[in-house]
């Protein structure tokens, strides 16, 4: 594979796997981010919408912000670095603390966008 690095080899270890998803989990709790995810949804209503928004702002402004973008960090090229991302990540998906990681966090930003299950489901009026 090109690139070289821990994207580009073979394998991601279960350390390396958690120590990006940890990165990655900070990033997307950060108040920042938070604040970014919940000014950019207040205008949406439609929850498709909402889920498609939030994954541009996780593309956008987690993992491959200007000048800070974890892809580089890990040695892939920023076209294809989110994509190689995703598929060395997944095989470590059901890790523990890698899902305790990105459960917590992403329950934070869905709850800044007004997408937690009580917001929910009082836009569905239950």
């Amino acid at each position: 594979p090109e690139g070289g690095g821990v994207l580009g080899g073979e394998e991601l270890s279960i350390v390396e796997a958690r120590e990006l998803m940890f990165e990655v989990s900070n990033r997307m709790s950060s108040p920042d981010f938070l604040k970014v995810v919940s000014d950019e949804l207040q205008s949406l209503s439609d929850i498709s919408a909402k889920h498609t928004r939030i994954q541009e702002l996780m593309i956008s402004s987690v993992y491959a912000p200007p000048g800070s973008s974890l892809t580089e960090e890990y040695d892939a090229s920023l076209g294809k670095g989110y994509a190689m991302m995703q598929c060395r990540i997944a095989e470590h998906q059901s890790d523990p603390l890698i899902a305790q990681y990105v459960g917590k966090a992403m329950m934070g930003v869905l709850k800044a966008g007004g997408m937690d299950e009580e917001a929910v489901r009082s836009q569905a009026g239950l």
